[in-house]
């Protein structure tokens, strides 16, 4: 099986991220994307954001089924207010052919809006599916975590998420994905290396922020944000961070069984 894990930039590179996500359709069974917006809007002012981008997106894949869980409601890419139906978060795709168990989402850090103009009060989730494969069972997770302090290092939040990920997945046959905004020397991303193959690391990956990653006009230096972990019961048979300029980040690609 393969999963991708991908955050979208809320659609900002929309016609070379279609085009990704309609040819690796082909052959990838999750994918697991990071700032979704959904709407019924079609058009909106802010040409760095597509409001309906997760109806879009479910009409590229209609052999796969969609799970979507909104972080926040009424809000733009700018934290601003707007005054039609908008919700913004985690989205994960799952080919029909899968046995779909159950799906949810555990709350990490709760919303007190309204948001902040850093996001530091950004609401928390981690997005979760399970599945059955032959006679195993698969949780996947999909999960973006707190984008502040911009540093991409430890704080109270983000330790406090790496272990309430660490006790979800706790006895099960586990891949857990997405942009956790931290860095790799971080103590938030040993907590999940303590029960958990760290794929960066592993396969030795240079890089998750491609060159659109642009800071004060250069490529930015921080080069990690991204992260797929796996349980030691999970076969990962190969995984590459795949070097397109579909986002700010690159996608992340898992082969597994």
């Amino acid at each position: 099986m393969k999963l991708v894990s991908l955050n979208v930039w809320h659609g900002r590179v929309f016609d070379r991220l279609m085009d990704f996500i309609r040819e690796y359709s082909e052959d990838v069974d999750i994918f697991c994307f990071q700032e979704v917006f959904s709407s019924s809007v079609k058009h909106y002012k802010d040409k760095i954001m597509i409001a309906n981008l997760l109806e879009r997106i479910s009409k590229a894949l209609p052999d796969f089924q969609c799970i979507f869980s909104p972080n926040v409601s009424g809000f733009d890419c700018n934290a601003e207010a707007v005054d039609f139906d908008l919700e913004f978060g985690l989205a994960t795709f799952v080919r029909k052919s899968l046995r779909l168990k159950s799906h949810g989402s555990l709350l990490i850090h709760e919303f007190n809006g309204p948001i902040n103009e850093d996001w530091s009060n950004f609401p928390i989730m981690l997005q979760h599916m399970t599945f059955v494969s032959g006679k195993k069972e698969y949780t996947i997770c999909n999960f973006q975590g707190t984008p502040r302090p911009g540093s991409k290092l430890d704080s109270r939040l983000r330790l406090e998420q790496s272990n309430k990920i660490k006790e979800f997945i706790s006895g099960n046959t586990a891949i857990v994905a997405g942009d956790f905004n931290l860095l790799p020397s971080t103590e938030s991303i040993r907590i999940l290396e303590d029960v958990m193959k760290n794929l960066i690391k592993e396969f030795k990956i240079e890089r998750t922020r491609s060159d659109l990653n642009i800071v004060d006009g250069k490529i930015g230096d921080q080069m990690y944000a991204d992260y797929v972990f796996t349980t030691k019961d999970v076969d990962v048979q190969d995984f590459q961070a795949i070097d397109v300029e579909v986002s700010d980040h690159l996608p992340l690609l898992l082969e597994f069984s």
